[in-house]
């Protein structure tokens, strides 16, 4: 069922924006998701906040020296976890890496 403008399709938008900008939806659903997008200017700011956020926790993930060994250790579990769950859980656990590390103050 393509999807629209409206509440009820904004709503599924929102409820799949993670996984579309993962890049692990179904082509037929991201062309969907985009051309909702590009039509509704509510859903496209959302799109754009999610996307500046997780630039910015990329930046800070970078910024903080991990103690020895954890970088291998998360690989590690993460090659090792289901590869249908693993993947989105990638961004919650380089923030709270991040968050456990502390980030210097105004990285983000």
């Amino acid at each position: 069922m393509p999807i629209t403008i409206g509440e009820w399709a904004c709503r599924e938008v929102l409820a799949k924006l993670d996984s579309y900008l993962d890049d692990e939806l179904l082509t037929e659903t991201v062309i969907e998701i985009s051309r909702h997008v590009e039509a509704c200017p509510a859903c496209a700011r959302e799109v754009a906040a999610r996307r500046a956020l997780r630039s910015r926790l990329r930046s800070a993930a970078r910024q903080v020296d991990l103690p020895p060994g954890l970088k291998s250790r998360l690989r590690r579990c993460l090659r090792w976890s289901n590869p249908t769950i693993g993947a989105p859980w990638l961004m919650t656990i380089a923030a709270a890496v991040v968050a456990a590390c502390g980030v210097p103050r105004g990285a983000l």
